[in-house]
């Protein structure tokens, strides 16, 4: 069956989707590919000077189509707008227009690049942090958990002033990432879910530290298990199963370190269902904050594993907390968690309702089916891409998330899709 076929300009319709098969700069429209919604924009087409236009069948209203004529008149006779001046200076102020909301459209981008710039820089200067208060526990453990607490203390300062929660991405290449970019994803991720169930605030602050330091322990095993990249064979689990109790044994040294944060410590690889390790759950049940732990714990083990290539999709992840942990992890806060950060979280690779493909940067609590992306346009530089806040464009919807594989790899690379991934806390669209 014909998916698209060419109409003289003439012929165009409110309704049909069209593709002006033009680069970016040159025409007034934000995207090549758009359903014509307005007479106005029928007149804007004509004055690019074109002669015929590609129309997308499946994306076009039935009614358009129906109104095309199948015998279309000569290609020429309609090929340029009339001068109504009959002078040569035709009334361009409507197509100026669409330049200047173009142009505004990229200043608007500009700003979501700096922030997300911004957001990149916070989330690094706050992992070095969290590395230096790692290597300080051994040598000045007191101070370790001082500073652990003024990074949560700084968390919580910056997600207290948001009345919406907005998460972003941060693109991290896989050299830079390391234990404590998975401790400090596990941290916003928890600190995310937590805000939204309006847990109080010392606890709030108690589940970041236990989210800093819930790997603690495999600072003092063999390297080489702890980063091997590929399955672990039955001697290395078991010994990487030991970095639990050698954790509490590290942080058994500090006074000042609350026992509820060393309970979540202790249950984060213990399941409901009594499985897991290092033993059945404390008391014998799991705490709310060992369990929205645990969501954010195995999310981001899921989205940043030790070998890249068993790395899954923001989106695949979600449905993997569901299908592989079911009767494991605690299926209320698992739907907290999707509910919150969103069906298409950061880091998912999305199609527009224009056919275009972005990538998901950020999303806002507020507006979780429309959230900041970055879009993909070959015509345009990657360091450049047009970034579009999805409130701020009606015209445009998610239609679907897409899988690794089903995109090329000009576009794996010109998203970054082979880095890894980071969660921070951005600033709000208000």
């Amino acid at each position: 069956m014909k998916k698209s076929f060419y109409v003289p300009i003439n012929q165009l319709q409110v309704g049909l989707f069209v593709d002006l098969e033009l680069s970016w700069t040159e025409h007034p429209f934000l995207f090549s590919k758009f359903k014509i919604k307005q007479q106005d924009e029928i007149a804007q087409i004509r004055k690019l000077g074109l002669q015929k236009i590609l129309v997308i069948i499946k994306k076009s209203a039935p009614e358009a189509l129906r109104q095309i004529t199948d015998q279309p008149a000569e290609l020429d006779e309609f090929a340029i707008e009339p001068d109504p001046t009959g002078d040569g200076t035709q009334n361009n102020s409507d197509l100026d227009t669409l330049w200047t909301q173009k142009k505004q459209s990229i200043d608007k981008a500009e700003e979501y690049r700096k922030e997300r710039r911004k957001t990149a820089q916070r989330y690094r200067e706050t992992q070095k942090r969290v590395s230096n208060l790692v290597r300080n526990l051994r040598l000045a453990p007191a101070n370790a958990i001082r500073d652990a607490d003024e990074v949560i203390g700084d968390i919580s300062s910056l997600l207290a002033s948001q009345t919406n929660i907005v998460v972003s991405m941060v693109s991290l290449e896989a050299g830079e990432f390391n234990l404590q970019n998975h401790a400090l994803n596990v941290t916003v991720l928890a600190m995310m879910l937590a805000k939204s169930l309006d847990v109080a605030a010392d606890d709030m602050h108690n589940l970041g530290v236990a989210c800093i330091l819930h790997d603690i322990g495999k600072i003092v095993l063999p390297q080489g298990i702890v980063h091997k990249v590929g399955s672990l064979n039955a001697v290395e689990q078991d010994v990487m199963k030991t970095h639990v109790n050698k954790g509490l044994a590290l942080l058994s040294r500090v006074k000042n370190i609350e026992p509820v944060a060393l309970e979540m410590i202790a249950d984060h690889h213990v399941y409901l269902d009594g499985s897991g390790y290092p033993a059945a759950p404390r008391h014998g049940e799991l705490s709310v904050l060992s369990r929205i732990l645990q969501v954010a714990n195995h999310y981001d083990s899921m989205c940043n594993p030790n070998d890249p290539a068993l790395a899954v999709s923001p989106k695949i992840a979600m449905a993997k907390l569901f299908s592989n942990y079911e009767g494991k992890l605690d299926s209320y806060y698992i739907h907290q968690f999707v509910r919150n950060f969103g069906v298409y979280p950061p880091g998912c690779v999305v199609k527009l309702s224009d056919d275009s493909i972005a990538l998901v940067s950020s999303v806002d609590s507020d507006n979780l089916l429309a959230p900041t992306v970055i879009v993909y346009n070959p015509d345009i530089p990657a360091n450049q891409a047009l970034m579009l806040n999805l409130v701020d464009h009606e015209e445009l919807s998610i239609v679907q998330a897409l899988k690794p594989g089903e995109y090329s790899p000009e576009l794996n690379a010109y998203l970054g899709l082979e880095d890894r991934l980071g969660f921070f806390f951005g600033s709000p669209k208000n």
